[in-house]
């Protein structure tokens, strides 16, 4: 399979950089997109100057679609290239860096979408474009390296358990309530919004910046990386069950990881599934 760049930087100033994401049709997560952030994750830590990195999507659809069931334990031969089970690292970097990351949603962010949103300090999300669900149990799989880490400590034991065992899509409101996002923000303010936002973090002074960032993950309780192994463990293992094997097969066949109706109201869809 050839290697396109799933992720382009553009460096709006030495402080502020944005990463795009695109990897058509519906921006899955792929290993090639894992080697991509882990290369991003060196580029990060080596930028003497970088404050604040904001994450988006150039697919309007899509932040990120999901997981790549088909070939997500493959390890592609180019820089910084992992083994699935190397996501926690990936995310314990994210969440402790000397940076700030932000998340700007619009579109779907699903299953390992979402995870990549929460691995991030702050998430913004356009009100009227941005769905976000975590689907795995409605596949027979359960989130793994991140979501039911992250949202049991924003959103609460029942609203995570509603998120995670309904297995259904989520507007940006319902998700602002839930500490799921920050904001949701009308869409034509959403871009201005967050660049404004970046650049005024970008005008701070960089170590205090991260003390700060430092103190808020000290007493906030972010997951410990072991904590989001055990997770990640349990994805890995629930995809070998026999009965996720049939049920994904079943998905496949009707438009799942292709372009159409069934990926765009996957929480819809996913919920009859089983029926």
């Amino acid at each position: 399979m050839p290697t396109t760049n799933r992720l382009t930087v553009s460096e709006v100033t030495p402080a502020y950089w944005r990463v795009v994401i695109d990897n058509p049709p519906i921006n899955l997560y792929d290993p090639e997109m894992f080697a991509e952030l882990n290369v991003l994750m060196d580029t990060i830590d080596a930028a003497a100057e970088l404050k604040v990195v904001v994450f988006e999507s150039a697919n309007p659809d899509y932040f990120i679609a999901h997981y790549d069931l088909a070939r997500g334990e493959v390890v592609p031969d180019q820089p910084g290239a992992a083994e699935f089970s190397a996501w926690p690292r990936f995310v314990t970097r994210l969440a402790q860096s000397h940076v700030v990351s932000v998340a700007k949603l619009r579109g779907r962010a699903r299953a390992h979408g979402s995870e990549l949103a929460l691995a991030c300090d702050m998430r913004f999300a356009s009100r009227e474009k941005a769905v976000l669900a975590q689907v795995e149990v409605g596949s027979a799989v359960v989130p793994g390296g991140g979501a039911i880490e992250w949202l049991s400590a924003l959103a609460g034991r029942s609203r995570a358990l509603e998120i995670i065992c309904g297995a259904d899509d989520f507007d940006a409101d319902t998700a602002e309530r839930y500490g799921w996002v920050n904001r949701s923000i009308p869409d034509v303010e959403l871009d201005a919004f967050v660049d404004d936002f970046a650049r005024r973090v970008a005008s701070f002074e960089k170590r205090a910046l991260e003390l700060a960032k430092n103190l808020v993950n000290a007493r906030a309780g972010v997951p410990s990386e072991a904590d989001r192994w055990a997770s990640n463990q349990s994805f890995v293992g629930t995809t070998s069950w026999p009965e996720t094997q049939a049920l994904i097969g079943r998905l496949m066949e009707q438009g799942l990881q292709a372009e159409g109706d069934f990926e765009l109201r996957l929480g819809h869809h996913i919920g009859h599934a089983a029926r």
